[in-house]
């Protein structure tokens, strides 16, 4: 018995060698598609398996929804000196409430920079690390961006073109004088948004406070066919934003402060692809016909996959679970571990059935005052229970940290004048 387990253990041995003998380095620029997924399957890239690198909707979306990830050299990604200084700064400062479930002592850089899984409070705290340390930079100016409306089925139906203005109250890192907070110190952004194209929605648009005490946001919108300003509940944060397939909870995957998900668990770390050296997936000079959207797979059904480079990538797992009244029953999270943002995310109804996968395409841009933000090139969010998707796409005029603009500068007033 035992001269046969020695044989069978050297078999499996044997086996296991030749296995890494034949798997093959898949090469840089290769394109994944249903046709080869099962030839590249168990080779390498960057030591990882495609396998491993797979999620299992990420495979699903290969072998039966078009997606067509094409592989890269991973690189570091470039962020701010500044944001990084500030967090060995000021992290140490940070305090957190176990019974709140809240961060108090935030100045700037990343609030928990080295909380480890072992900690019972890892899943809500990398939430927080997002929440006040994803490298943004202090103003982001989107002066042109698009939303573009996909039927699976038909294909492009609708695009429409906003103006998105971001001034961040607390976390600064060029702040004048040196100063991490402007305001009163109780907000923790302001943002101006509003649509420039097409006509009949010119000048609709919001003008939202985001408060750091947990309340609901103030949010005021301007109906130019009314000429009138409303305030609207703050409740809405996770309702539809209109004509989209997002709800506002949705936007850069997550939009919410930490605690208004009663529970997050982390479920692990591991290995995907992610595009974060992405290329620009909109070329507004080429109009509203298929061209202008290199980013979208406009040309093959569903006509609404991403077309972008991936590279591995090194995530944190979280499982997210909404309060009952949201629309999603769980969404999983998959975070950078290089820094806090999110690149993709897999998204449950109430009865556990998959319903949507959002994944955004990253670069990092630099400021005239030296700061560099990480951007989103595009982000997707494709609903698969109605094969519907819309796609978040930016000019490549993007700018952060524009000189001479101050939180003032963003009001109410100037959605009245963005319809003029």
């Amino acid at each position: 018995m035992k001269i046969r387990q020695g044989l069978l253990a050297t078999l499996i041995v044997a086996c296991a060698s030749l296995a890494a003998a034949t798997a093959a380095e898949i090469p840089d620029g290769t394109v994944i598609t249903a046709a080869n997924i099962d030839q590249y399957s168990n080779d390498t890239f960057e030591g990882h398996t495609l396998k491993g690198l797979l999620t299992d909707r990420m495979d699903w979306m290969i072998r039966k929804e078009g997606f067509k990830p094409k592989l890269i050299s991973s690189s570091e990604v470039k962020l701010d000196p500044a944001w990084m200084e500030a967090t060995k700064k000021y992290s140490s400062q940070v305090k957190f409430d176990l019974k709140t479930r809240i961060a108090s002592g935030y100045v700037a850089g990343v609030p928990f920079p080295g909380v480890k899984p072992s900690d019972p409070e890892f899943a809500i705290k990398q939430i927080w690390n997002y929440y006040y340390g994803a490298p943004h930079a202090d103003y982001q100016n989107y002066p042109r961006f698009a939303y573009v409306m996909i039927d699976g089925g038909r294909g492009l139906a609708s695009n429409m073109e906003w103006t998105f203005k971001r001034y961040f109250l607390k976390g600064l890192l060029h702040g004048e004088g040196g100063a991490h907070t402007r305001g009163n110190g109780k907000d923790l952004s302001e943002t101006l948004l509003f649509a420039t194209a097409p006509r009949d929605i010119r000048g609709l648009g919001t003008f939202t406070v985001f408060h750091d005490d947990g309340s609901f946001p103030s949010v005021w919108a301007y109906v130019p066919a009314v000429r009138r300003i409303r305030q609207l509940t703050g409740g809405a944060w996770d309702s539809p934003i209109g004509g989209t397939d997002q709800l506002n909870s949705d936007l850069e995957i997550v939009n919410w402060y930490p605690t208004w998900f009663p529970k997050y668990k982390y479920i692990g770390e591991r290995w995907i692809l992610a595009s974060v050296h992405a290329n620009w997936a909109w070329d507004p000079k080429k109009g509203n016909s298929v061209d202008a959207y290199p980013g979208i797979d406009l040309k093959n059904k569903p006509n609404f996959e991403p077309t972008n480079v991936f590279e591995p990538r090194k995530v944190w797992v979280i499982d997210a679970y909404p309060p009952v009244s949201h629309p999603y029953g769980r969404i999983r999270l998959y975070m950078d571990e290089a820094y806090p943002r999110f690149n993709m995310a897999d998204v449950f109804d109430k009865k556990g059935n998959f319903w949507k996968e959002e994944l955004y395409t990253t670069k990092s841009i630099s400021g005239p005052d030296g700061a560099v933000g990480v951007v989103s090139t595009s982000g997707f969010t494709m609903d698969f229970q109605q094969m519907h998707t819309t796609v978040f796409m930016l000019d490549p005029k993007v700018q952060i940290n524009t000189p001479g603009v101050h939180p003032d500068d963003l009001s109410i007033s100037v959605l009245q004048q963005a319809s003029q």
